[in-house]
């Protein structure tokens, strides 16, 4: 499931949000094969979401790209989640799409079927694009109807985020990656009552946690026909499992609840905030709240249940090329430059997800701060445990995350039962896959 806080990176300053960030860069050189010849000229505008320290390595990079290629001027804008795609809705509409798109593994299927996103299967076979070492599993995220539409630039699991310092203060021990949800439920309220007034144990609200809730009762979050695979009840049982919690001062508040919805940055999660210690996240936000934190952040997997594993390596981010670009060969280009570039990865870390390519993490691993290297430790450990996504998100996946979203609200703020807000979530769920 796609949420509003699925992808997004760290905060993102008010000044930073309109900026336009530019580079001079040319067509031949490590970016990969092909391209226009000696001497032309071509531009290309590449998008992104994210926040100040995502901008500031992507922009280092567009910067090494124009020290390498000469003749092609490149113009960089980034915003906040929300905005990102409100303003990349608005360029579709008018014909005027980036030449280099960021995009959630959600959002591809949806754009490719309105014919906006270019195929790339050209560029991977005259390795333009190299993706001969790439994780074939990040690879088929990225294919809509066995073509390939979108290049992994890193991947992420789910997991959980805890404050180890917390944790070491309330004299607790971490839980065991391979806890269930009734016995972690158990060890939440044990850890509560050791916890300060105003810290809460844990912040539960994530969109993977949902996933991989449902994936360990289901072979898939929806069935191959694009409807949810779960029930009603299902629903209900999830919703009330948190509800117990917050009603016993354990899980987070609604309010808290509603701001982070509401901003979406990494900022102003409780976690990063001191107010939560364990988080259901991505992996490559723990470099993202780390950066914020002086206390020690630590990673475990998210708890067992029902009847397989429910986690999975997910394409955290992609980059695709629009089908209006002018200079495709040269956007192409541009994604090869962040695949296998040396210094543009040891600049890139793991920022968007530990590097698909096996030569890549090879080469950034050593270079990368401890907290870092966590993540990518967690994934080395966990990756072969998890099970791999059998099929793409729908389309407008993106609009159920919303309806969860508006669910979790009713429930915490509302006092509306979660059995319905289960009812109402179905209904909204089944509206959003069929529109």
């Amino acid at each position: 499931m796609t949420t509003r806080r699925a992808f997004l990176g760290a905060a993102l300053g008010a000044s930073a949000a309109a900026a336009g960030l530019t580079a001079c860069s040319g067509v031949a050189g490590s970016g990969g094969g092909g391209g226009n010849a000696a001497g032309d000229s071509a531009e290309i505008l590449v998008n992104w979401w994210g926040g100040d320290d995502r901008a500031k390595r992507t922009q280092q990079v567009i910067s090494l790209f124009g020290k390498a290629h000469s003749n092609v001027k490149v113009t960089a804008s980034f915003s906040d989640f929300n905005s990102y795609f409100q303003k990349l809705n608005t360029q579709a509409a008018g014909g005027g799409l980036p030449d280099v798109i960021q995009l959630g593994g959600g959002y591809v299927p949806q754009y490719m079927r309105k014919g906006q996103l270019l195929e790339l299967t050209k560029y991977v076979d005259d390795k333009t694009i190299d993706i001969s070492d790439v994780d074939k599993g990040q690879i088929e995220q990225g294919q809509v109807d066995g073509k390939l539409y979108a290049v992994t630039i890193g991947g992420n699991m789910p997991g959980l985020i805890y404050n180890k310092s917390m944790l070491e203060r309330a004299g607790v021990e971490p839980p065991d990656a391979d806890i269930t949800w009734d016995a972690f439920a158990s060890y939440l309220r044990t850890l509560q009552a050791k916890l300060p007034a105003g810290v809460y144990a844990v912040d539960h609200l994530e969109g993977p946690l949902f996933t991989t809730w449902m994936r360990q009762r289901y072979p898939e979050e929806y069935t191959p026909d694009n409807k949810v695979a779960y029930t009603e009840a299902d629903v209900t049982e999830y919703l009330q499992y948190w509800q117990d919690l917050r009603a016993a001062g354990i899980n987070i508040t609604g309010q808290l609840e509603a701001a982070e919805i509401a901003n979406s940055a990494a900022n102003a999660a409780p976690i990063a905030l001191g107010k939560a210690v364990f988080a259901s996240q991505w992996t490559n936000y723990l470099g993202q709240f780390q950066i914020l934190m002086k206390d020690q952040l630590a990673m475990t997997r998210l708890p067992s249940g029902g009847k397989q594993a429910g986690d999975f390596v997910q394409a955290s981010q992609f980059f695709s090329v629009a089908a209006t670009s002018k200079a495709p060969q040269v956007a192409a280009q541009f994604i090869n430059f962040f695949l296998h570039d040396a210094e543009a990865l040891k600049i890139l870390g793991v920022e968007r997800g530990v590097p698909a390519s096996a030569a890549a993490r090879g080469l950034v691993t050593p270079t990368l701060k401890p907290y870092d290297q966590v993540q990518v430790q967690f994934m080395s450990d966990y990756a072969a445990k998890a099970r791999p996504k059998s099929q793409l998100d729908p389309d407008n996946s993106a609009a159920v995350g919303d309806a969860l979203n508006r669910a979790e609200q009713s429930v915490a703020l509302n006092h509306v039962s979660p059995a319905a807000a289960a009812k109402k979530f179905m209904s909204d769920a089944a509206k959003a896959l069929t529109s």
